[in-house]
């Protein structure tokens, strides 16, 4: 049982893990730490039934001067709930820990509950509700389906107010005056799991249903969102609009996750993952068991030393030339009014001038045989002499793109830390680039990169 502190405001967080989610959960607690708020206090406590030693290490040695963070042991507590939290297809026995958070943790009025699968780009004290006396969980809608909607129904769940429990605000005070634990348990207990959609997140909303604080979908984005179909995006497009690209925690809720596929938002996971590794100072960051991992990462070095960014040659212009009719077919798909479908942005002639030319460098990202895999074209711009501004000496970044079977491999981050470098070099006072609108991803990879918006292009069609 863990006491809380009474010296101050404290917010505690629970995470629940095992060694085959570990490093996902350090990413985790660094996106969590890397935003806290230096006024407050935290506690991180990552539940598990036997993490091995140097889980529990590089987990614990992420606190900060306010923040603890603290591996604590369940084994003991959870055997007599062996059958109930018995792993079942993608759900973790770890996954059910959250059930018993009143009974670890009766000292605390209210509990932050996350997942592992996700990262928080903002201050989590932020999420607790200010009026949270009278509500059992403040948590954000799960995506709607509609092929659930009669067993949910059949359940006791209103599938139109059906919360997703990766990211929780409990009212700890009141789970425990009135006995939700127990009840959790005995409906978990009675009703056979494969009547379950979601395990225990079902049983979560059976328990709270009526006294549930509705979130700002900020606060639990799910990447469904954006990587859905266009029919899906269509179907969520006013909580696309209500975000707006100001995430305050993504969350990677489907069996695609950053580290296994390269989709739109899984820059945010990558941001945290390489403050991790610097942090640490080690390439064993994320992986699924950290021994299986590491040695993923050391294959990952060793194919890298073969690798290199270099300018691009005449040799080059064929696989360029495939990558820009890539990145066309994408622009055409979005804007048809703009690009036309099936062509590329230079004929070869322009293209083997912009090689040649000094003042419009492209550095193109090579395997260890030499095959480009993605590319960064550029351009040297001046101002100088102007009555109204400054001198300064501009590299603009015209486009980078990888090749689509390379992508989730960290080719583009290497590539623009490479051309950053690159015009610091040359004397430059800043990079700068165009985004399409129509390319979210985009522009959250550039953000991600420490990039700010600096001007807007506007239109009227007419």
């Amino acid at each position: 049982m863990i006491e809380k502190d009474n010296t101050g405001k404290e917010y505690p967080v629970v995470l629940a893990t095992d060694d085959n989610y570990a490093g996902y959960a350090g990413v985790t607690i660094r996106s969590i730490v890397a935003n806290i708020n230096d006024a407050n206090k935290y506690r991180i406590c990552v539940l598990h039934s036997g993490l091995s030693r140097n889980n529990i290490r590089r987990i614990e040695k992420q606190k900060s001067r306010n923040c603890i963070v603290e591996c604590i042991n369940v084994q003991e507590k959870i055997k007599g709930y062996a059958e109930l939290f018995a792993a079942k297809g993608r759900f973790s026995e770890a996954t059910y820990y959250r059930l018993i958070i009143p009974e670890l943790f009766p000292s605390w009025d209210t509990v932050i509950y996350l997942d592992c699968d996700l990262v928080c780009n903002a201050d989590i004290a932020d999420i607790v509700p200010e009026d949270f006396s009278h509500d059992l969980i403040a948590a954000v809608n799960h995506p709607y389906f509609k092929k659930y909607e009669d067993r949910k129904i059949s359940l006791g769940m209103d599938p139109h107010n059906y919360i997703n429990a990766g990211v929780l605000v409990i009212n700890n005070k009141l789970w425990i005056e009135e006995g939700l634990q127990q009840k959790c348990l005995e409906l978990l207990k009675d009703i056979p799991k494969d009547k379950l959609i979601y395990a225990d997140q079902d049983v979560i909303n059976i328990v709270c249903r009526g006294r549930i604080h509705q979130l700002s979908p900020k606060w639990n984005y799910m990447w469904h969102y954006v990587n859905g179909s266009e029919e899906w995006r269509s179907k969520y497009e006013d909580v696309i609009r209500e975000v707006n690209d100001d995430i305050y925690i993504v969350h990677y809720a489907s069996d695609k996750k950053p580290w296994n596929t390269d989709k739109p938002l899984a820059e945010y996971w990558y941001k945290y993952e390489n403050e991790l590794k610097k942090k640490n100072k080690t390439v064993a960051a994320v992986g699924k068991g950290i021994a299986a991992m590491k040695g993923f990462f050391q294959k990952q070095d060793k194919q890298r030393r073969h690798q290199m960014i270099r300018r691009a040659e005449k040799k080059d212009m064929q696989r360029v030339n495939d990558l820009l009719r890539q990145v066309l077919t994408v622009h055409a798909e979005k804007r048809p009014d703009i690009f036309i479908p099936g062509t590329k942005k230079y004929r070869d002639d322009e293209l083997a001038a912009i090689f040649a030319d000094e003042n419009t460098p492209v550095f193109v990202f090579t395997d260890e045989d030499d095959v480009t895999q993605g590319y960064a074209f550029c351009a040297f711009e001046e101002t100088k002499d102007r009555n109204s501004m400054r001198d300064m000496k501009t590299l603009y970044i015209d486009d980078i793109c990888v090749e689509e079977a390379c992508r989730g491999r960290h080719i583009a981050t290497e590539l623009y830390r490479y051309v950053k470098e690159f015009a610091k070099a040359e004397g430059c006072d800043r990079i700068t680039l165009n985004v399409w609108e129509v390319n979210p991803p985009a522009r959250a990879f550039y953000e991600a990169m420490g990039m700010k918006p600096l001007k807007t292009v506007m239109e009227a069609k007419l």
